[in-house]
């Protein structure tokens, strides 16, 4: 299993270029790479993020690209406002593609021993079981892109580098520094 610094580090290594091509600079080193860039009076940022409690030796991580639109000189994730979710700037094709890349993981994966599954409370099962079942699409909860292996992630990268310069330009041109997206479903573009 990918442990989430490696995660970060080859999730870095390919937006790297593509982020520096599109004008973005690495942002200071903090819990999870970043970037920036100047956009007519405000900044735009883009985000790789690991979900470092949920990691599951069956059920696999996830990791998320997130995009916000904030003030000059501000930090990512330092408000909730003006943040968005990789998908909910992407249109139905782009994203039946993303949910299928998350299906084919999801179906690579050995179901969990009984005695794993039996460990969590009785309540709490049905949730974890779901984890083993496609996914129909990408929501507020659902917004994780799966991944065991480091090859995981790689093949993740082999579809969303092609899609920053088309998310850029929807995040510059739908994101508003003062409004609420997160927890909402897709932007309109």
């Amino acid at each position: 299993m990918a442990k989430p610094s490696e995660v970060y580090a080859r999730v870095s290594t390919h937006l790297d270029p593509g982020l520096a091509h599109l004008g973005y600079r690495a942002g200071a080193a903090r819990s999870f790479p970043w970037w920036y860039a100047d956009d007519r009076g405000d900044r735009l940022f883009v985000s790789g993020q690991v979900d470092t409690k949920a990691i599951d030796p069956y059920a696999g991580g996830g990791f998320r690209l997130e995009f916000e639109k904030g003030a000059k000189g501000a930090v990512p994730n330092a408000k909730l406002a003006g943040r968005a979710l990789f998908f909910q700037l992407l249109k139905d094709d782009e994203l039946r593609m993303l949910v299928a890349r998350q299906n084919e993981l999801i179906a690579s994966l050995a179901g969990p021993p009984e005695a794993h599954v039996n460990a969590y409370p009785e309540f709490l099962r049905p949730q974890y079981l779901s984890y083993f079942q496609p996914q129909e699409a990408f929501d507020a909860v659902n917004s994780w892109l799966r991944y065991r292996a480091l090859g995981d992630v790689d093949r993740w990268m082999e579809i969303l580098v092609p899609l920053l310069p088309i998310l850029d330009q929807r995040a510059r041109e739908n994101l508003q520094a003062n409004e609420m997206y997160l927890g909402r479903g897709r932007i309109p573009i």
